[in-house]
């Protein structure tokens, strides 16, 4: 085909509605806290994880993702997009079955294996 190249950075809306330009990269404050928050909470769940040996791997999974997605839904409820209407919903397919893959696989190993700092 013809040598077209999309163009994938993203359009910064304003409050008012209006596209201001491309995103700037730039690390923000509020980024750089919720990346630290994150990896605060995984630790955190590692450490559940392995005091939770009693339950499969699977079980932990499920009660995992159920809790996330809970608390996803009203993020994205809270924004005003739809979980219907989105792009690239095969790789939004994909990405989520090699993640709960992922997800499976360490708490398979957090359970499992005789690591005693494994968070």
């Amino acid at each position: 085909g013809e040598g077209k190249s999309k163009d994938l950075s993203t359009d910064v809306r304003t409050d008012s509605g209006d596209v201001s330009g491309k995103q700037e990269d730039k690390p923000t404050a509020k980024g750089v806290s919720l990346f630290v928050f994150a990896s605060f909470i995984a630790t955190c769940h590692g450490g559940f994880v392995k005091h939770m040996n009693i339950l499969p791997s699977g079980e932990v999974v499920l009660i995992s993702c159920s809790c996330a997605a809970c608390f996803l839904a009203i993020l994205i409820t809270f924004q005003g997009h739809s979980f219907v209407d989105f792009p690239r919903k095969k790789f939004v397919f994909l990405r989520c079955v090699s993640g709960s893959g992922a997800l499976l696989c360490k708490v398979w190993s957090i359970q499992n294996l005789p690591l005693g700092n494994a968070t």
